[in-house]
């Protein structure tokens, strides 16, 4: 039937109580074994919410056309400075842009960017923080392609996009010349494409030169 878009799924909104208290005991267990034991396990419970919930949206997003083309991240600095170098690539696409620092849309022309929080590996609180804002801006955009060339915050994007159904990019940085990136080691299961900028570190399998940015 034409306007028909799914099931009603007004009965179906998650009762956020009852999860938390059903996870309590075993995230206390947990938590017993660490912060990042019990961190990383705060964000698989994040993940797959999120995986149920927008499932059934997605398919209506998609079929009425209202996802965005391309999400382009990369953390600021070097990383955002690659990015930049692949602009060209996304001409005449629906492409949004994301970063860390809002000042690098003005010096680069851009006339939006999405801003994440900033965060490393060294920083679990800000690392939490900025994956659930990576979670909140893929969920938003919807975005069919990833393309990053790191570090966090785009690792984050990249797994939930492609958890999402999304195709991904990984483009190394040129700066891991002796062996590739922790992030981009992370990210490798979850990627559609795996690029680095050293011939030597390719495979010719997961882990692929086409060139380097630089």
């Amino acid at each position: 039937m034409a306007g028909e878009v799914g099931p009603d799924r007004a009965g179906e909104e998650c009762d956020w109580a009852r999860d938390v208290q059903a996870v309590m005991p075993y995230m206390a267990c947990r938590c017993k074994r660490g912060p990042f034991s019990f961190a990383r396990d705060v964000c698989k419970i994040w993940v797959v919410e999120i995986v149920l919930q927008c499932k059934t949206e997605r398919d209506m997003l998609r079929r009425a056309g209202a996802m965005t083309g391309i999400l382009a991240i990369a953390s600021g600095g070097g990383h955002w400075d690659e990015l930049m170098l692949l602009r060209s690539a996304f001409d005449g696409r629906d492409v949004v842009y994301a970063t860390t620092n809002s000042q690098l849309s003005v010096r680069d022309g851009i006339s939006h960017v999405e801003v994440l929080p900033d965060c490393n590996r060294d920083q679990v609180m800000n690392s939490l923080h900025c994956l659930w804002a990576s979670l909140r801006l893929v969920w938003r955009l919807r975005p069919r392609v990833v393309v990053t060339t790191g570090a966090l915050p785009g690792l984050f994007c990249l797994i939930a996009a492609r958890l999402l159904g999304a195709r991904t990019v990984w483009v190394d940085s040129i700066a891991n010349s002796d062996e590739p990136s922790l992030s981009g080691r992370v990210a490798r299961p979850f990627t559609s494409l795996w690029l680095t900028q050293w011939p030597h570190l390719a495979d010719g399998k997961a882990m692929l030169y086409r060139g380097a940015l630089l």
